[in-house]
């Protein structure tokens, strides 16, 4: 995690390996998963990062305040950029569980 010098944006990566089950467009057989996104409307966590919210209620304010996660890059087994704008449907089936 890296948070942006305005503190309106967060940086993340989300990984996975070994992935069970069918994954989406990939099927089967995916080894590793790599999401790098970017939070925006990230000042909606600043009272988390200070230990002053709990993270439930931090993402909750972050949904409210219209925050939305950007992925920028991927990684699919060692291939990087190997996702591209048409397994939208994929990417956000695996990241709904986080946002």
């Amino acid at each position: 995690m890296r948070r942006g010098p305005d503190g309106k944006t967060i940086d993340m990566m989300a990984a996975g390996d070994v992935l069970k089950g069918e994954l989406g467009y990939f099927g089967t057989g995916v080894r590793t998963l790599r999401l790098y996104q970017t939070l925006q409307g990230a000042e909606a966590y600043a009272a988390l990062l200070k230990g002053e919210a709990s993270p439930a209620s931090a993402h909750a304010a972050w949904h409210d305040k219209g925050g939305q996660a950007v992925v920028t890059a991927t990684e699919l087994n060692g291939q990087k950029n190997a996702m591209r704008p048409e397994h939208g449907g994929t990417i956000n089936a695996l990241l709904e569980a986080l946002y």
